[in-house]
């Protein structure tokens, strides 16, 4: 297996675990909003899997060491990432009535827990068809995981400031797992297995579902307090949704909308004052 192939792979992959791991925080936001348990819950499920991939993924090349293998591992990666839009709506709703603690864990434990298993073995199956020779073992094996860091450092900024402002969420993880699935068909075609095209039908089927919308839960709600510090019966509190849109513009709207309720709590406490 060539060398560049090997590094595309490594930097593709690693560039679609960050990109999962902040794509999560839209995706589970709308129910839980992006607070401290869903940040926590996502980076536990990112780290477990990886953890136990790392692991699985050297235990299965050991007993498979063939390039074909690679390309199968991220040829699934993308399939499980393309189920991802299919099954967030049911999921959510059924992990909604766990709380805010479980619920955001469980949720993201079912819907990224697969791909980011899927993605984790790619690393040590590149490592040991990367290394030839025991005396360039080190060499092999840095370059590896630092073209995989690399890609991750890329889909940080890239999906922060150019994917997520532009496009909606479900589009870009359905994106994302169209180019695994064509990175790695495309390298079993090379090795005569051309059948792995076939895999493109799930995120062409996802495309094809209608997105279903979430609404914030019921519970979840932010209050602002608005104090002129002159007494306690001055403090007016304004209720109002913890809204977490899909889009930039969604969440500029309310933004803006929770600064209007916040300066009209303020104008009522000066009036009330006065």
């Amino acid at each position: 297996m060539g060398r560049p192939e090997l590094l595309v792979t490594a930097f593709a992959t690693g560039a679609a675990v960050l990109l999962i791991e902040i794509l999560g925080t839209r995706i589970i936001g709308p129910v839980f909003g992006v607070s401290l348990f869903v940040w926590s819950a996502l980076l536990a499920v990112t780290l477990g899997s990886l953890a136990v991939a790392y692991f699985a993924g050297g235990v299965w090349v050991d007993r498979r060491p063939t390039p074909r293998l690679l390309g199968q591992v991220v040829v699934l990666a993308g399939v499980l990432l393309g189920l991802v839009p299919v099954l967030t709506h049911g999921v959510l709703r059924w992990a909604e009535a766990l709380g805010p603690r479980a619920g955001p864990l469980v949720s993201a434990t079912i819907l990224f827990a697969p791909a980011l298993f899927a993605l984790g073995m790619v690393g040590p199956i590149a490592v040991r068809l990367t290394v030839t020779d025991l005396g360039a073992a080190g060499h092999g094996v840095g370059a590896i995981y630092a073209v995989s860091t690399a890609g991750s450092l890329a889909a940080t900024y890239v999906t922060g400031f150019v994917l997520i402002p532009a496009f909606e969420t479900r589009q870009i993880a359905l994106g994302a797992a169209t180019f695994l699935i064509l990175l790695g068909a495309l390298s079993l075609a090379w090795r005569r297995r051309p059948l792995a095209f076939a895999a493109l039908l799930v995120p062409a089927l996802a495309w094809a579902k209608p997105p279903s919308s979430l609404r914030p839960a019921s519970t979840s709600s932010t209050i602002v307090r608005v104090s002129t510090g002159c007494s306690k019966s001055s403090t007016i509190e304004a209720e109002v949704s913890d809204c977490f849109a899909s889009t930039t513009r969604s969440s500029a709207r309310n933004s803006r909308r929770i600064t209007r309720a916040a300066l009209r709590s303020f104008t009522c406490s000066r009036r009330f004052n006065s």
